[in-house]
């Protein structure tokens, strides 16, 4: 999906409502809350289209309390997909981008530890 069709496919879902996933976020966003000291809030994107996981990740990322300073993005490596590398992946990055870019709440971000998942995971810096 090019970067124009995620803007436009975003554009115009903008006011629909998105509360159909909404308890499925919330039982999310609670189970994503740190349970040790050492641990990060993080979404698992798996399944999910395009336009939905960037739509989702970027609920998660505006819902974090500024207290929060790095967040993990699971999308998978894409080993299970017919191209046989992460489509999720290249669009989180574009998008992580472009936030960046924007100078939104993005600072920075890389790929997890090969212990926290390597390439199939994202660790994003917040401001």
């Amino acid at each position: 999906m090019s970067e124009n069709e995620l803007d436009q496919w975003l554009f115009n879902h903008q006011n629909e409502e998105l509360y159909y996933k909404e308890d499925d976020f919330l039982e999310e966003k609670k189970n994503s809350a740190p349970k040790k000291k050492n641990e990060i809030p993080e979404i698992d994107l798996h399944g999910l289209t395009v336009p939905k996981a960037i739509a989702r990740m970027s609920l998660f990322i505006q819902n974090q309390p500024n207290t929060v300073n790095k967040v993990r993005i699971i999308h998978g490596k894409g080993i299970h997909s017919e191209e046989k590398e992460s489509v999720l992946r290249k669009e989180v990055w574009h998008w992580l981008k472009k936030e960046k870019n924007r100078k939104n709440r993005i600072k920075d971000f890389s790929y997890s530890k090969p212990s926290e998942g390597g390439e199939g995971a994202t660790l994003v810096w917040l401001s």
